[in-house]
């Protein structure tokens, strides 16, 4: 199987909808990309930072805009995504 920056052969799609948390969606996603980061590889570093795991299918939640992360995991996935927190939100 390919080895696809979206992860298992899925082809990355727009995050649809304008609320804050889908602009934050959005912007992990395209800087996720930007950087050629693999999901499963952001997921797994920024369980490395927070001490505790996080699955893949909670990174593409995140980034789908399904499910909030917690507030205090923002510097953690801002960190993999090599951004100041401010970054993701503003």
């Amino acid at each position: 199987m390919a080895n696809t920056l979206s992860g298992k052969g899925r082809k990355p799609s727009k995050v649809v909808g304008d609320s804050f948390r889908h602009k934050v969606a959005d912007r992990m996603r395209t800087r996720r990309l930007e950087l050629q980061l693999r999901a499963e590889d952001a997921a797994e570093q920024v369980g490395r930072i927070i001490g505790r795991s996080v699955n893949v299918q909670t990174w593409y939640h995140w980034e789908k805009a399904e499910h909030p992360f917690d507030i205090d995991t923002l510097p953690a996935i801002a960190k993999v995504l090599r951004w100041q927190p401010h970054q993701l939100v503003s």
